[in-house]
């Protein structure tokens, strides 16, 4: 069976753009270990990746043929009515409230599969050595990726079935965040990443996602502050 050539190169896109975070986890560790860097970890990890999902879009934008990149261009726009603006000042509730899920999921996992019959609630952390203007471009970065991108090259220009889009986005979302280095983690953001896909799909609006996203990010970020 032959595949025509431009989904070709919509499936090469597609795997360039998927992984590049764990490609950011690799760099970083040669970073640390061949230079002997005494910086915290999670400071060097992302500012390489930023670098690096800098470099995937720079690769996206120049290789993709006019009508890939002019599609995407077009889908930033969108149109702004009552619903839309609800949404918009609920964000950050909406953020807030899917850190909490991601709590419980964990929960329910520690509780059945690690320390049975016990309903742990872990901590999860975003080091506060972190600097938040870092926080906020990785977050954005993170949206253009799995959400806008991952989800104009299945749904639209693929055209796999949204259900399978909402699952496979989630998926690959969930996988570049093993440098978290706990299992439950894929369970966590694999249901974040639905409930982005989700209001990405129905909003068609990147702005919102991402306050929602950040919502979340600077709500873990600042609660770490408590710990040292």
């Amino acid at each position: 069976m032959s595949i025509p050539i431009y989904y070709l190169e919509y499936i090469l896109i597609l795997l360039s753009i998927s992984f590049p975070f764990s490609l950011s986890l690799f760099l970083t560790n040669i970073y640390v270990i061949f230079l002997k860097n005494k910086k915290p970890f999670e400071t060097n990890f992302f500012v390489t990746q930023y670098i690096v999902s800098l470099l995937v879009l720079i690769i996206v934008a120049f290789t993709s043929n006019s009508s890939l990149v002019n599609y995407m261009i077009k889908s930033l726009s969108v149109k702004i009515n009552y619903n839309y603006l609800i949404l918009l000042i609920l964000s950050p509730i909406i953020g807030v409230m899917n850190t909490y899920l991601e709590f419980f999921e964990s929960a329910i996992v520690i509780w059945l599969l690690i320390e049975k019959g016990k309903f742990i609630i872990p901590r999860i952390v975003i080091s506060y050595r972190i600097k938040i203007y870092l926080l906020i471009i990785v977050t954005f970065l993170e949206e253009i990726i799995y959400r806008f991108l991952v989800f104009n090259l299945l749904l639209y220009h693929l055209h796999i079935n949204i259900f399978l889009v909402l699952i496979i986005s989630s998926l690959i979302y969930s996988l570049n965040h093993l440098y978290f280095q706990n299992y439950y983690v894929l369970i966590n953001k694999f249901s974040s990443g639905l409930v982005y896909g989700i209001l990405f799909y129905l909003s068609n609006s990147l702005l919102l996602v991402f306050l929602v996203h950040l919502s979340q990010n600077i709500y873990l970020y600042y609660t770490s502050r408590r710990y040292p």
